[in-house]
């Protein structure tokens, strides 16, 4: 049985696609469905910090819409420009938002209380930032539906 198939009705999951200039947001049904989508300005030069308390900020009012709307936040997966460490869950750099190996992950954990948050590298010559999202939601379905 699949993550998807083992799902409640109402799981999403939270998903941001981070960019230097804005981030795009979502929360996406465990098959793919998008449910509700926002977009927010990043402001990265506001320094690495500012931005990753806007990350933080952004992926717990989706999670509040999520509950509000009577949906079950189960995940959280983060696309990030620039190298990623994804087994540690470490932003390692990013010109674009002055990334120095941040926590990324584990702040996520801490702030929001999701279980297995997910963080990956944006692919930025390959333009591809929904599968990247839709690969970060079923790795956070694998580790959230066992």
């Amino acid at each position: 049985m699949s993550p998807a198939d083992a799902a409640g009705p109402a799981d999403v999951v939270v998903a941001l696609d981070v960019g230097g200039t804005g981030m795009k947001c979502a929360l996406v049904r465990p098959d793919g469905t998008t449910v509700h989508t926002e977009r927010h300005p990043t402001d990265a030069g506001r320094g690495p910090d500012a931005v990753v308390e806007t990350i933080l900020d952004v992926a717990e009012g989706l999670a509040g819409k999520a509950r509000a709307d009577g949906r079950d936040p189960v995940a959280l997966g983060i696309a990030v420009p620039g190298v990623v460490d994804e087994a540690a869950g470490v932003a390692v750099w990013s010109a674009n938002v002055g990334f120095r190996d941040v926590p990324l992950r584990g702040l996520a954990e801490e702030r929001l209380g999701l279980p297995h948050p997910q963080l990956g590298a944006l692919p930025l010559e390959l333009g591809q930032p929904t599968l990247l999202l839709l690969r970060l939601t079923q790795h956070a379905l694998d580790g959230a539906v066992e």
